[in-house]
């Protein structure tokens, strides 16, 4: 399947991509910022971002306005995920080294798979890194009299990459604050681990919109900060995309 140079949005409004979209995002814990070599005599910290792509997807799925239901929000799902990051740091103290974002393909949808492949060649037109896991199929029978079964598909490795990435970039030193996007709590055992073996690197765990941390995570003594549906439109591509070769 051939993707196009330009990649449309459908359905997408003209959205003030590239906006600094700081003051939309609740910033609640953030990690402390030691002094070092650099401009005005600091070392701006390397923060790296891993982002489970289908929590937050589905975080973006389920976002409802009481005031007015027959709103549609699926334009939100056109986001630009460096400028989102980007949104989350103090750039004065802060350097993004990595992002990445952690999704599977649905093979089996033609169109689902038409749009994630344009929205991959969007990520990685802003320098996003990319790590894919893929689906699995279930059969699964109606719990009812009617026994009737059911195929599904099920996710899978997203969160896991998530986890060992972020705990590889920590160990090799690659990053001194470690963002991790999600409200899972299976990223538990990512952040004992990094907190235990890398006691230099700060963890950050971000929620997505209208999602509450995972309390778990909290109890480890962690940064935490909040997406809010303001800061995600302030974040979108525009209707077009152009890749780096024009």
């Amino acid at each position: 399947m051939t993707i196009p140079s330009h990649i449309d949005a459908a359905g997408a409004p003209a959205a003030a991509g590239g906006q600094d979209p700081t003051r939309e995002i609740l910033k609640e814990n953030s990690p402390p910022v030691e002094p070092g070599e650099g401009v005005s005599g600091r070392r701006r910290m390397r923060a790296a971002f891993y982002i489970d792509g289908f929590n937050l997807h589905g975080a973006l799925c389920d976002i409802r306005d009481p005031q007015r239901p027959e709103a549609d929000f699926r334009f939100l799902r056109w986001l630009n995920l460096r400028s989102l990051c980007e949104s989350l740091t103090d750039r004065s103290k802060e350097e993004i080294v990595r992002v990445l974002w952690c999704s599977a393909e649905q093979t089996n949808d033609r169109n689902k798979l038409r749009r994630h492949q344009a929205y991959q060649k969007a990520l990685r037109s802003v320098d996003v890194d990319i790590e894919l896991g893929h689906f699995v199929r279930d059969i699964e029978r109606c719990r009812a009299s009617c026994t009737q079964e059911y195929e599904i598909y099920r996710e899978k490795r997203g969160d896991l990459n998530v986890g060992i990435h972020a705990v590889a970039d920590s160990l090799l030193g690659k990053l001194d604050i470690c963002y991790i996007v999600s409200a899972d709590s299976d990223q538990v055992a990512t952040v004992n681990f990094i907190k235990a073996n890398c006691p230099e690197v700060s963890v950050v765990v971000v929620a997505p919109p209208d999602r509450e941390h995972s309390q778990h995570i909290l109890s480890l003594d962690v940064g935490h900060k909040s997406i809010s549906r303001a800061g995600v439109e302030r974040c979108l591509f525009g209707p077009t995309v152009n890749e780096p070769n024009g």
